[in-house]
Order: C-alpha cells, then structure tokens, then sequence
C-alpha cells in the first residue's frame, strides 16, 4: 500500500521503530486480533498521515502495554524477554509468533502513541521493519478507550498487483493466486454487570450470509443476528444486545455449546462443548471465523481475575 505525493513518485512506507516517543504524547489502547488464513504471524505500525513516519513494529519493539488491572511488572518483564532483536528476526523466524499473533489468536492490550484516526499496518512478526504491510486499514484512538484491531480476508483475487502479500508460494502460474487482507476495528467496551455473564460475537469474515447465533446451556438462549464483519445485533424475543454487540446473559454452569445457522439452513452449525466461563461479572468476545464452509471461533476471555486481560482458545466446531 502507498500513497502518492505531489509530484506523482509513490511515497514508500517508512519505518519510525527506532523513533523516541515525544514527552507527554498521547497514547490509545488497542489489541490485535488474527482472522486472516494464509497470512504469517503478525505485528503492527501506526501512523497519522502518509506522509508521517510509522511508529513501530509495537508487539516486537520492547513497548510496554496495557495488560488490564491483572496485569503487573513480572508479567511485562516475561514479555520483553521475548523480544528479538530486529538483526536476529530471520535466524528467529521460528519464534515469531512469540513476538507477534499468529492466526486465531488476539495479542494483549497494548498502549500506542496517537490519538484520533491513524493509519494501522500489520507486517509480518519478527521483520523489525514497517516498509512492508500486509494489511493497512483505519482505527480511531481514544484516550481511556480500548479498541480491538481484526485483521481478515477481503477475498481472493488474481494478478500480480492483486494485493501486497501472497497467500501461497507462487507455483509459476501467470495468474498465481494473492490474498487481500484488511483491518476492521471495533469499540470494547470493559464494563460487566454482577449478576449477569457479558458475552459478545463478532463475524470476523468478509462476504457470506448472516448468522444467527443461539447459546445451547442449562437453557437455550438466542442471542441475535450477524453480518460479516459485524458485532452481533440484537433481534426479537433474543437476549438484550447493546449497540456494541454485546449480549446479557444468565450466569450458567459448563458445558455450554455456540451454534450458528446460516441464513436460509434448516438446523445450526454446533461447537463442541466447552466451558465458555459464563459466569456472573465475566466478559467474553467470540470472533467467529469462516473458512469456506467450515466454522471456527476464537473465544476470548476479557475480564479475567488471574494473569492478563485476554486470555483465548479456539471453539472447534466437529
């Protein structure tokens, strides 16, 4: 992705990693979350305009983050420990999703230089470098605010200027097969209610028919709608959904199974049985991934009493 100047000559990514944070910067709160099939580990790099320098690589670059209140030094210290130095990325390339999100997993919360709308840009983990993006996309930053950045699939498509990184190794074919990628971000919202289980879903996939989405427990409760690349709406006669996409739920003892139907399909799609955590004063985001016709769910765990904020499993469906 580049953007031209005045003058018509594309202005390349620069990388701003080794660029000290000014005094008294503002800073935004973020996570990143991987949905993209076919795309490496990932790290990212913000920016507030073309013509600004990228900040970054974030997860890779010793920065610190944002954990949430369970957070504490020990556990920030373990993660700078991870860190490689950027002249030691290819002799590590094995480890980089040590420093970086491999798909169907979401990175901690982590604290970034900018305020407002910036441009975000997700490279591979581990290259210490921003001249490169795989996916670049638009997340508006607030102070206080946290904010989850989903990197998908837009979609297939042929030709060597199809898209900046390449889903396969290239077979030789003069039309070899690229994938686009994109970033969506949306507004968490950390808030949870005592007596009831905070449970929100989001369609982390481009294209196809909405779902409706229905929790399977000590009773059944339908949960609303989704659109591809939206939080979960709230329907008739369903639990009640904020304008976040989060759903208010009744605290309910494991096991508890997540099913989706498609538009149109006589019976849901089940996951398999999994103690989902829905507990009263828990929150919990499910990104619901389709590849092809297959089902995953990266479930995360948001508020949590033991070790970081974000704590995920994949929800298989058999």
């Amino acid at each position: 992705f580049v953007s031209a100047s005045i003058t018509g000559t594309p202005v390349l990514p620069r990388d701003a990693s080794q660029v000290p944070t000014e005094a008294g910067a503002r800073v935004g709160t973020l996570r990143v979350v991987h949905a993209a099939v076919g795309l490496p580990a990932l790290d990212f790099c913000t920016r507030t305009g073309p013509q600004d320098l990228y900040a970054g690589p974030v997860l890779g670059g010793g920065r610190a983050r944002d954990g949430g209140p369970a957070a504490d030094a020990a556990d920030a210290d373990a993660v700078d420990a991870q860190t490689p130095d950027a002249s030691d990325a290819a002799a590590n390339a094995p480890d980089a999703a040590a420093v970086g999100v491999s798909y169907l997993t979401a990175s901690q919360y982590v604290s970034v230089e900018g305020s407002g709308t910036v441009e975000i840009a997700m490279v591979a983990a581990g290259s210490g470098s921003c001249a490169q993006p795989l996916a670049v996309g638009a997340i508006t930053l607030e102070p206080g605010k946290l904010k989850t950045a989903l990197v998908h699939l837009t979609g297939p498509a042929q030709g060597a200027d199809a898209g900046p990184a390449d889903a396969k190794a290239d077979t030789g074919d003069a039309a070899r097969e690229r994938t686009l990628a994109s970033v969506t971000a949306f507004d968490d919202a950390p808030d949870v209610s005592p007596n009831r289980a905070t449970l929100r879903l989001i369609y982390a996939s481009a294209g196809g028919k909405s779902l409706l989405a229905t929790l399977y427990a000590t009773r059944t409760t339908t949960l609303g709608t989704l659109a591809p690349l939206a939080a979960l709406r709230a329907e008739a006669d369903a639990a009640p959904v904020d304008t976040l996409g989060y759903a208010s739920v009744e605290p309910g003892p494991p096991p508890t199974t997540l099913g989706l139907r498609e538009e149109g399909a006589a019976s849901p799609s089940l996951s398999a049985l999994a103690d989902l955590g829905l507990t009263g004063g828990s929150l919990h985001t499910a990104f619901v991934v389709r590849d092809g016709e297959k089902n995953e769910i990266l479930y995360c765990n948001d508020v949590n009493t033991v070790g970081p904020r974000t704590q995920c499993f994949v929800l298989a469906f058999p």
